[in-house]
């Protein structure tokens, strides 16, 4: 059966999907990241239903005097809620290193069995080779994507806006305490759009 494995190089294809799997991952969330961190520049007119409703929630809290104390934790919980595919960002991000680490793990443990079943020297070395290659790849992948980036550039636009732009706005706004109403019906409206979104 190990021998089999080694002849037919079925190992090396599971290094090779794994691989595949692993690049397919973060090229995906390379482009989800993309275009977050393009809507979130430009926060006040995004098209993108989960940072409107960030944009939302902050201003009916701000315009109904419940207070956001502490906006970088706003945002922080706000973004790790951020769902693709029906599963959070940070769930993806966890598959890709799991992928990563299966092929880690393959290396020595088929290395371990192919020199117990005496599959050959070669067969045992070039399996190795094509998983180390495998996992390398990966990892490079990863480095030139660089995602903690892209989250940060995604937290300071966030940030900015609704620091810099949001709160300026809602203080003028606030002269004029006709809109409480309106603000209300605002909030709930996000509270329970946000529900139906989780």
């Amino acid at each position: 059966m190990v021998q089999k494995l080694f002849d037919q190089n079925i190992i090396g294809y599971v290094y090779a999907g794994l691989c595949g799997l692993g690049l397919l991952i973060r090229f995906i969330l390379d482009m989800v990241f993309r275009k977050i961190v393009k809507q979130s520049d430009n926060l006040g007119t995004t098209k993108n239903k989960a940072l409107r409703l960030i944009r939302m929630k902050f201003e009916t809290c701000y315009k109904l005097k419940i207070g956001v104390n502490n906006v970088d934790i706003f945002v922080d919980k706000s973004i790790s809620k951020y769902r693709f595919g029906g599963l959070l960002l940070s769930t993806w991000e966890g598959i890709s290193g799991q992928v990563l680490l299966m092929i880690l793990l393959i290396i020595p443990v088929s290395s371990v069995f192919g020199v117990l079943y005496e599959v050959g020297r070669e067969k045992v070395l070039f399996t190795g080779a094509v998983g180390i290659f495998a996992g390398a790849l990966l990892i490079l992948v990863d480095r030139l994507i660089n995602l903690g980036l892209k989250k940060q550039y995604i937290r300071l636009n966030i940030l900015d806006y609704l620091v810099n732009y949001c709160r300026a706005r809602l203080e003028q706004e606030e002269a004029n305490p006709d809109m409480l109403e309106q603000y209300r019906r605002e909030y709930f409206m996000a509270l329970n759009a946000d529900r139906q979104a989780t």
